[in-house]
């Protein structure tokens, strides 16, 4: 189930319709609009739908009128064993794993924007994109502390991925030492999936914590901005040996759009917890904006002369040098 630009409103008028049919036919013994999330799909040839008790997971299929059961699956969050993350530059997908079945909750930061495509350029949609993260956030709160990941998501084994994924980032560490091996070993960009896979633990730690360890991953979300500091000067200085503008080429162009595209991914992950886990807990001043700008190149193909060219707009060194002074370093 993806979470994107029309889905909120769509649950709602398809909650509204079919709702009262669907718990019937599911016997749920209250209405889906009162449950964490639903969605619920009328098509031609049947209806289907996806229900987030508080408790469980549950998917069905049905006819087309929500009277007559087809399918039925249900994971009980209580039988999570691991968490799966598809994180991109303009979505993330989640996948929970238990014993006896498995579902994913994703979420869509944006689409094509006036034709290109999301993979070609970065893009944050200040108006629409709380709202929708917002109801990522509160769903994976109320999935994530009934499950067996709490151990893992503490806020002592997050701190620690974090430090550990930042010091094989900048080569201080192997990839063995760093304890995401298992996670990023087949990547091809293995460090900044290491800082990506961490920034998801960070993420996933918030919205399982208790009311106990509010405190010790608000530190940690403080400790963001110093993590995210050390990465862009590495990245600023892989860079070094290039003029800013555009540069033309294949692979290497390919591999700088990729560092770039993390970097995104990143900055997504740190800008939910900064909408519905620091705010309203910390002061504004202490939640630092994290510079869109940096963020900006893209590897993009062009046909020019019948040939295809890639090419990648590199920023300057005083794009890094803001982005690090807003960082407070």
């Amino acid at each position: 189930m993806n979470i994107g630009p029309d889905t909120i409103s769509a649950r709602d008028a398809a909650i509204d319709s079919y709702g009262e049919k669907v718990s019937a036919l599911l016997n749920l013994g209250e209405h889906p609009g009162s449950l964490p999330f639903a969605v619920i799909e009328k098509k031609m040839l049947g209806g289907k739908g996806e229900l987030f008790l508080e408790d469980r997971y549950l998917e069905f299929r049905s006819n087309g009128g929500f009277t007559k059961l087809k399918k039925q699956e249900s994971v009980p969050y209580s039988e999570i064993t691991k968490l799966q993350a598809n994180n991109a530059s303009n979505f993330l997908d989640w996948k929970f794993v238990g014993t006896g079945g498995c579902f994913k909750v994703g979420l869509v930061y944006y689409g094509s924007i006036r034709g290109i495509s999301p993979r070609d350029i970065f893009w944050y949609d200040i108006d629409n994109f709380p709202e929708r993260s917002g109801a990522f956030y509160s769903l994976v709160s109320t999935i994530l502390p009934r499950t067996g990941l709490t151990g893992e998501l503490k806020p002592a084994a997050v701190r620690r991925a974090l430090q550990d994924s930042l010091e094989y980032f900048q080569g201080t560490r192997s990839l063995e030492d760093s304890g995401m091996k298992d996670t990023v070993g087949n990547s091809l960009y293995p460090r900044y999936s290491a800082m990506v896979e961490a920034f998801t633990r960070f993420l996933a730690g918030t919205a399982a914590s208790p009311e106990a360890a509010v405190d010790d991953f608000l530190g940690i979300f403080g400790d963001l901005d110093r993590i995210f500091a050390e990465m862009l000067a590495v990245l600023r200085d892989s860079l070094s040996g290039f003029k800013p503008g555009i540069f033309t080429g294949d692979q290497q162009v390919f591999d700088m759009g990729e560092r770039f595209e993390r970097l995104s991914s990143i900055w997504y992950l740190r800008q939910i917890a900064a909408l519905h886990f620091a705010s309203g807990r910390l002061d504004a001043e202490k939640v630092r904006h994290w510079s869109l700008k940096v963020l900006k190149p893209r590897a993009r193909v062009r046909m020019q002369n019948n040939r295809k060219t890639v090419s990648i707009e590199l920023p300057g060194p005083e794009v890094f040098e803001q982005a690090l002074k807003e960082l407070g370093r």
